[in-house]
């Protein structure tokens, strides 16, 4: 691609499936131009420069553009991004975890004197577009018994959108991502309060449901852009 305006004269939203450093470059190119960005990658994730240059290895030249960014969480920054003309799409395993997440942390709920545990797995697709036989699904999908595969070294850089340190499995499934989450309520915190909670959250949110029973199951989601939360038993609150 030598110059933006011989693809954007007639273009009104682009979508960058680039690498980070690639959507740094072309996003303010093609905003210029007029166009409306949803970027898939994590350049403007984050409103913090220095955040860039130790996790992504680059030097951020539009912080500008850091502010303006929306993120693209769609059940909670809905009103911003009907308005947004650049669009930091999440990423799959911080997603996951915050649609599972914010409504117990808004709603008072969590106990945020402990970290929860979040055991995310997604499918091959989710390592990578990087020629590697781990990455390769056929290398992948024939085993004879389940096996989860590191999808990064110790050494990974801290994903956008995720605190801590992440370190993802990729299974032996092509797409989507099964994520465990384990946290602690506040004292005293009923089932009933939980399941409140994300009904209100969710409940007129056509791409998230709700199960207050059974196991979830990739199945249910592979072709579909819905994410199903599972709230466990009585029991187990």
């Amino acid at each position: 691609m030598s110059d933006v305006r011989d693809f954007s004269a007639d273009v009104d939203v682009v979508f960058l499936a680039t690498a980070h450093e690639v959507s740094h470059d072309l996003a303010p190119q093609f905003l210029q131009a007029g166009c409306v960005v949803f970027d898939l990658s994590g350049a403007f994730r984050v409103n913090d420069r220095a955040f860039y240059e130790k996790y992504y290895g680059f030097t951020h030249q539009y912080p500008e553009l850091l502010e303006q960014a929306v993120y693209g969480l769609a059940e909670w920054n809905a009103d911003k991004l009907n308005t947004a003309n650049l669009i930091a799409v999440p990423g799959c395993y911080p997603t996951a975890a915050q649609l599972s997440l914010k409504p117990l942390i808004d709603g008072g709920l969590l106990d945020l004197t402990q970290w929860p545990v979040i055991n995310a797995t997604s499918g091959v697709s989710g390592a990578g577009r990087k020629a590697a036989i781990s990455n390769s699904f056929c290398e992948v999908s024939f085993a004879t018994v389940w096996r989860v595969y590191a999808s990064s070294s110790a050494g990974n850089r801290r994903p956008s959108g995720c605190g801590g340190h992440l370190h993802p499995a990729s299974g032996e499934f092509s797409a989507r991502i099964l994520e465990t989450i384990t946290c602690r309520l506040k004292a005293g915190v009923t089932h009933a309060q939980v399941a409140d909670v994300l009904q209100k959250a969710y409940g007129d949110k056509p791409l998230v449901r709700l199960y207050d029973k059974g196991v979830p199951a990739l199945k249910n989601v592979v072709g579909c852009r819905s994410a199903i939360l599972v709230l466990p038993s009585r029991a187990n609150i």
